[in-house]
C-alpha cells in the first residue's frame, strides 16, 4: 500500500508542478502583450511626435535632420508622381467633356457625343518581311531592304468637340421640332 500512496504523492506533485508551470506562463504570455501593446503605443506617439517635428523644421532643416527631411520630402514628391500617374490611367477610360466612362474602341462619348481623341502611335513596319522598323530607317535592320520614304499625307481634319456636340444638339432639335408638327 505504501507503494500506492507514493505514486499517488507523486502524481499529485507533479500535476501541481504542471498546473503552476501552466500558471506561470499564461501570466507571462499576459505580461507579454502588455508589453507588446505599449511598444505599439510607443511607435505611434514616436510617429506622431516625428509628423510633428517635420511638420515644424520641414521649410528649414538643421544639421543632421537635414538629409532626413529630404528623403521625406522626395518620397511624398515620388507618391504624388504616382498619384498623378494612377489620375491618367483613370482618366485615360473618361470622356473628356462629360467625364462618363468610355470603352477603348469608341469613336464617340455615347453620353454626350463628343469625339473621343485617342494618342496614337504609328509603327511603320518593313514591307518586305513585316518587322518594326525605326522612325528614321532607310533599311530594315532584319532583311536588308530599301525602306521608301513616302512624304507625309495630309491628315483629314477632325472636328472640334464643341463642333460635334453643337451638330448633335442641332440634329436632336430638328428631331424634336419634326415631331412636334
Amino acid at each position: 500500500m505504501a507503494f500506492l500512496d507514493d505514486l499517488g504523492k507523486k502524481i499529485t506533485d507533479v500535476s501541481q508542478a504542471t498546473l503552476q508551470k501552466t500558471k506561470d506562463m499564461t501570466e507571462t504570455m499576459r505580461y507579454t502583450s502588455m508589453i507588446s501593446d505599449e511598444e505599439k503605443n510607443i511607435r505611434s506617439y514616436y510617429t506622431k511626435l516625428g509628423e510633428m517635428f517635420f511638420t515644424e523644421v520641414k521649410d528649414n532643416p538643421e544639421g543632421e535632420y537635414v538629409s532626413v527631411v529630404d528623403q521625406i520630402k522626395s518620397a511624398m514628391a515620388h507618391i504624388d508622381e504616382c498619384r498623378s500617374k494612377i489620375d491618367e490611367i483613370k482618366a485615360a477610360g473618361k470622356c473628356a467633356n462629360c467625364g462618363a466612362p468610355i470603352a477603348p474602341d469608341d469613336t464617340f462619348c455615347a453620353v454626350c457625343g463628343t469625339k473621343i481623341e485617342r494618342k496614337t502611335e504609328a509603327v511603320n513596319v518593313c514591307p518586305n518581311c513585316g518587322k518594326p522598323l525605326g522612325p528614321d530607317a532607310a533599311f530594315c535592320i532584319y532583311c536588308g531592304t530599301k525602306i521608301e520614304t513616302a512624304e507625309p499625307s495630309k491628315e483629314t481634319e477632325t472636328a472640334e468637340p464643341e463642333d460635334v456636340q453643337a451638330e448633335a444638339v442641332a440634329e436632336a432639335d430638328s428631331l424634336t421640332d419634326e415631331g412636334a408638327e
